[in-house]
Formats: structure tokens, C-alpha cells, sequence
């Protein structure tokens, strides 16, 4: 279908301007920069967060409890 066309991606990007990583994103879920430490979404009552020491290579989200 066409959500496997449309995927919602955080892009990770060095300086250069290549692609370092892909985050996938819930449809949902809302992007917030965050602090120096930490990428922040949000979807519906529920928080999630990256650490941006790992944003290379993590690929999920976790939840904030």
C-alpha cells in the first residue's frame, strides 16, 4: 500500500550532507529537536526519545516511562 511507499524517516546527515542513518516514525508521531543529548517525538499521550550519542546507528525508538 501506499504506506510502505510514504514511510516517515527521521534523516541523519553529516556535514557533507550524506545519509548516515534512517529513523523510522510511527504516522503519528510528532518531531521535536530536543536538548543536546536527546531527540524527543511524540505520538498521542506517549513520549519517545533518541540519544543523539547513538543517532548513527539506533533504530528504534524508546519509550519514556
Amino acid at each position: 500500500g501506499l504506506g510502505d511507499v510514504y514511510k516517515r524517516q527521521v534523516y541523519v546527515l553529516d556535514t557533507d550532507g550524506n545519509v548516515c542513518n534512517k529513523i523510522n516514525m510511527q504516522s503519528n508521531m510528532k518531531l521535536y529537536y530536543g536538548d543536546a543529548d536527546y531527540l524527543f517525538a511524540e505520538s498521542g499521550d506517549k513520549v519517545f526519545y533518541i540519544s543523539k550519542a547513538d543517532i548513527l546507528t539506533v533504530q528504534e525508538w524508546k519509550e519514556l516511562e
